[in-house]
């Protein structure tokens, strides 16, 4: 399984300089959700990282949709909704909240 990234190019720059090589700049949230659907069709992705900023931006059903995804994991780095976001998808994976 592979690792993407999905953001603007000062956050993908940090991915791909540790070795990141599946990765989509985007500088709208709409180019976002374009990238994310692409990402997501690939059958080889295990983990998408997303931009916190961007992704907040997104339309609420598709986020919700994508949040709800195991196939690939889609975790949101930065913003507002970093570790809340992180900690809920652990829990969905786990079945437990590590954090308690």
């Amino acid at each position: 399984m592979r690792i993407g990234v999905v953001g603007s190019k000062d956050f993908t720059l940090g991915f791909r300089l540790a070795g990141i090589k599946l990765f989509k700049e985007v500088s709208s949230s709409e180019d976002m959700e374009r990238a994310i659907k692409e990402m997501m069709g690939e059958k080889d992705i295990g983990i998408l990282i997303a931009e916190g900023g961007l992704a907040e931006k997104m339309r609420r059903e598709f986020r919700e949709e994508i949040e709800e995804s195991l196939e690939p994991i889609v975790i949101f780095v930065g913003g507002e909704t970093g570790i809340e976001s992180l900690r809920e998808r652990i829990r969905l994976s786990v079945g437990v909240d590590l954090w308690k």
